[in-house]
């Protein structure tokens, strides 16, 4: 009788063992679907946002092509995810590859696109424009500014058909509310300050430059 009642026991035990592992597995295997397909939904999303971005760059060096030298590129106005913007200026770094449509704006959404102008005046006029881009680990928008050092050459090239080379003088890290790499007074001199984050320690990298006389 004992016997019998210790293999019940035993039984009854296994069965509930087996139906926690069942329901640890199915559970697991949810988690990882879940995570799985947020992943491919957030590769995807990047992937367009990297396309997007490319389009613009075509879209503005078209729009040189074709422009009239004496007069002003026309300033065409997209929208894109009820974001309404405008291509303000090209980015060039050689040393990074980077080769980027500035945004007239700058807010959440329009930063998965490209970098943004963040305050300052128009690109390529006296003042300190201030760019903000995503640090996205890896080779896309400021993800590498961090690799540039004093002396590198920064491109910007404006709506007007100017191209102006800024020279990097000054590279440092800040926290998010020290609002000093935004000051305008700049003593008549074109420059121009790249922001992004360090994604390790939750700082800003900042890059200062001015103009290559």
């Amino acid at each position: 009788m004992n016997q019998i009642l210790i293999t019940d026991t035993h039984i009854k035990q296994y069965k509930k063992s087996a139906l926690f592992f069942k329901s640890q597995i199915i559970i697991s295997i949810v988690i990882i679907c879940v995570c799985f397909s947020y992943f491919i939904i957030f590769a995807f999303t990047q992937e367009t946002n990297y396309q997007i971005a490319e389009k613009l760059v075509d879209n503005f060096n078209i729009s040189r092509l074709y422009a009239d030298i004496e007069k002003p590129i026309y300033e065409a106005n997209y929208t894109i995810n009820e974001n309404t913007f405008s291509v303000i200026a090209l980015i060039e770094i050689k040393k990074l590859r980077i080769n980027y449509p500035i945004l007239s704006d700058t807010n959440k959404d329009l930063l998965k696109l490209s970098p943004t102008k963040f305050t300052g005046p128009e690109p390529n006029e006296i003042g300190n424009l201030c760019i903000a881009g995503h640090n996205y680990v890896d080779a896309r928008f400021f993800s590498e500014l961090s690799r540039l050092n004093t002396n590198d050459l920064i491109t910007i090239i404006d709506l007007k058909e100017r191209s102006i080379d800024y020279i990097v003088y000054d590279i440092y890290e800040t926290f998010p509310n020290d609002l000093t790499p935004l000051a305008q007074n700049t003593n008549g001199v074109r420059e121009i300050t790249l922001i992004t984050c360090n994604n390790v320690n939750g700082k800003r990298l900042i890059i200062k430059a001015c103009e290559n006389m």
